[in-house]
């Protein structure tokens, strides 16, 4: 997968280098970037397919409510 625009996020962390957690969300920037580079996803499926919903989430966004 070819991801854009990391030099923001660069950027953005670098920007923050002493600031609290920063070190937290470079780690984790970094995981995520490692893991989408490495990527072969075809389609929005394939993605999908490789982080499937937990056990009893709900298949729309939607949210449902009653009138009492």
């Amino acid at each position: 997968m070819v991801v854009i625009g990391t030099d923001v996020v660069e950027n953005y962390l670098a920007d923050r280098a002493g600031h609290r957690g920063i070190k937290a969300e470079q780690s984790q920037y970094q995981a995520w970037l490692d893991i989408v580079t490495h990527a072969n996803w075809r389609n929005p499926e394939d993605m999908k397919a490789s982080y499937p919903k937990p056990a009893g989430s709900s298949s729309t966004s939607r949210v449902t409510t009653t009138d009492w």
